[in-house]
């Protein structure tokens, strides 16, 4: 490769921002939560009351939800189950 084709890392972070911006563009709230008839992820799931329910929004170039679990997610006394913390993640 010649120094011609190299991109320097400014260049090539600027293509990778490029990037993100015209995919946070095409974001919306009707593909971050779940709005067909379905409706039952455990996670976002509005139509599951054993679920979490979360429902997300874009904040930025960030994607953001808010969870205060209950009482029966946890796993020992005062804990929050390990598996809820991975779907949260997830």
């Amino acid at each position: 490769m010649t120094a011609d084709e190299q991109m320097s890392a400014p260049d090539a972070q600027a293509g990778v921002q490029g990037t993100n911006e015209e995919a946070n563009a095409e974001l919306s709230l009707e593909r971050l939560n779940d709005r067909s008839a379905y409706q039952a992820c455990f996670g976002c799931g509005a139509r599951n009351a054993a679920g979490l329910q979360l429902a997300f929004r874009l904040e930025g170039d960030e994607i953001v939800t808010e969870f205060t679990p209950e009482r029966r997610f946890q796993g020992f006394p005062t804990v929050l189950h390990g598996g809820i913390i991975a779907t949260l993640l997830d």
